[in-house]
């Protein structure tokens, strides 16, 4: 007897309510199962993430040379203590709350519009207080310095009073969420305590939007529409947020593509003071002897780097917006009757071939999704687009066995 290789032929009576609403409800099933493994797997929710990581650096590569509307002159220069600066001035020298005022004056000569300090000053414990004094002083006289705080009780970037207000404004560090062994994909953004409201306004945001002329302490959020707003006279921007309403960071350069000025050169005054004026200068480390390293979809990048990027979405208004989960499972849902439909009616080797192009056309809309900066991550329906495959070729395995029996039970 020859066994029949092909799936089962559709007919009308295949088309009933209740074979329709026992399809829905094992796709629901499935993707019930999906999710399930996301959340009792970390391995499976790691791959869902990283998934998406893998098109950031070739949509980074792509907007910088086919998207005319791509910001692509950042307004941040850094001025980095990388790791030659550190061999060059034999020590964190930019640290010393000394020459760190002189860095600060010698920034500001430049005429930048803002001056952000993301490095802790390291006081000498001998002579604390005639060492702030210099630069508080220096803080003062200049006039547009942002300097980074933690929120937390103890750490090495915890400010005191005096140099919080010396400064133009300040920002809480450790807004970057996900840290450590995952990537950073997320901003926190500020909360809404009167208490906290400006000590949990991220430092990032707050230089972007005096770079803006925008208020740093009224903000509005609509949970509904998971957006928050930031306000000024003449201008407003809105953005958007995923479902744990955090900002998820729009990387739009890499350490490659933005303005640096290492921190020996700046010192030796060896660079073009122009690069500087009217800018947003951040001061911060890119070492990698510094703790100061994170991962991202854009691979391992000094916190500095991260918070550029912030900046410039916040100056440009470019934001990533994250699908929103009744809009995904609508697409799933409707992605799976479909393909579910194609397995069922064509042979195996017809329906693999479907499930490869299918794999293919998500991958590229996922892609081309991101690059006009909508992030919808296809592993979900990937995932579920292979069991359903399995699925439904176990079941025709099954039919073509009782098939089997039947035919022999006849011949015999």
């Amino acid at each position: 007897m020859r066994l029949r290789l092909d799936f089962h032929k559709l007919n009308k009576k295949d088309f009933v309510p209740t074979k329709i609403a026992l399809a829905g409800l094992l796709i629901i099933t499935l993707y019930a199962l999906v999710v399930a493994c996301q959340l009792l797997i970390p391995p499976f929710l790691s791959a869902k993430t990283k998934f998406m990581d893998l098109f950031f650096k070739p949509r980074l590569a792509f907007n910088a040379h086919y998207r005319p509307d791509y910001p692509k002159e950042s307004a941040v220069v850094m001025i980095a203590v990388d790791d030659e600066s550190l061999l060059r001035t034999e020590g964190d020298i930019v640290s010393h709350p000394v020459f760190m005022a002189g860095t600060i004056e010698g920034i500001s000569k430049c005429k930048p519009k803002i001056i952000v300090v993301d490095i802790a000053p390291v006081f000498n414990p001998k002579n604390p207080h005639a060492q702030r004094g210099v630069l508080i002083e220096t803080i003062k006289k200049t006039g547009n310095v942002l300097m980074a705080y933690l929120v937390k009780d103890t750490g090495p970037m915890i400010m005191d009073d005096e140099i919080i207000k010396a400064c133009m404004d300040y920002g809480r560090a450790d807004v970057m969420a996900n840290s450590g062994n995952d990537a950073v994909r997320t901003v926190i953004p500020p909360t809404f305590e009167p208490e906290w409201s400006i000590q949990k306004m991220p430092l990032p945001i707050t230089a972007a939007l005096i770079y803006r002329d925008m208020q740093t302490k009224t903000f509005a959020l609509n949970k509904s529409a998971r957006t928050m707003y930031f306000f000024s006279k003449e201008d407003s921007i809105k953005v958007p947020l995923n479902m744990h309403n955090q900002i998820p960071i729009n990387y739009l350069y890499t350490m490659d593509q933005m303005p640096v000025i290492p921190a020996w050169k700046f010192l030796k005054g060896d660079f073009k003071t122009d690069l500087l004026q009217g800018k947003i200068a951040l001061l911060t480390s890119t070492s990698q002897a510094r703790p100061d390293q994170h991962n991202s979809p854009i691979g391992r990048v000094p916190g500095g780097l991260i918070f550029a990027n912030i900046i410039n979405s916040f100056v440009y208004s470019y934001f990533l917006i994250e699908t929103p989960t009744r809009v995904h499972f609508a697409i799933l849902f409707v992605a799976s009757v479909i393909l579910g439909l194609l397995f069922y009616k064509n042979t195996v080797g017809n329906g693999a071939l479907i499930l490869f192009a299918a794999i293919v056309i998500y991958v590229a809309t996922s892609f081309v999704l991101l690059l006009y900066n909508v992030m919808w991550n296809a592993f979900d329906v990937i995932v579920l687009a292979i069991i359903l495959y399995e699925s439904i070729l176990i079941h025709k395995a099954r039919i073509w066995e009782l098939e089997n029996k039947l035919y022999k039970g006849k011949e015999d």
